[in-house]
């Protein structure tokens, strides 16, 4: 009982993120800001507060789910649903997370592309040489993943503004 007090006491005071799966209820509601539900449909919500407050979220969203269900089955169906008018959070966070990163890996390529050119390198130290080289290629794949995902979220941008 004293370890489980302890762990509660860690993890309200922790300030990152973390995932937490557990049985036991009472600590999830002592412990936890939000949770990762199922809302069927192979759909998952996330909700505020801990598991009682969660269950409750999910009693509100599967009700309002029926009533919506009932009013689309009265609809005509020639009715089309409205367009999306704005990015979602996931791209707008992407969007933030790649604008930041493209620079710092920019910055960190040219970096390692300046050790690589010292012709002593490698004959000095091999395996720094091997380092940098594997770095840099790595730096490169995620500056490129990172400039496609802009380019995507970007053109997403540009056809809601249209």
């Amino acid at each position: 009982m004293q370890t489980l007090e302890l762990l509660e006491d860690m993890l309200v005071n922790f300030e990152g993120t973390l995932i937490l799966v557990s049985h036991d209820r009472a600590f999830l509601d002592a412990t936890v800001t939000s949770c990762l539900a199922p809302i069927g449909d192979g759909k998952w919500i996330e909700t505020a507060g801990g598991w009682t407050d969660a269950q409750e979220q999910l009693k509100s969203i599967r009700s309002k789910g029926e009533t919506q269900a009932k009013r689309k089955n009265t609809k005509s169906e020639t009715e089309k649903p409205k367009a999306a008018t704005k990015l979602t959070f996931k791209d707008k966070h992407r969007l933030e997370e790649v604008e930041k990163l493209i620079p710092k890996l920019t910055a960190e390529i040219a970096q390692l592309e300046t050790k690589l050119s010292d012709p002593d390198l490698f004959t000095k130290t091999p395996d720094e040489f091997s380092r940098v080289n594997d770095r840099l290629v790595a730096a490169h794949a995620e500056r490129d993943q990172a400039e496609e995902d802009w380019l995507e979220i970007e053109a997403k941008k540009e056809a809601l503004e249209a």
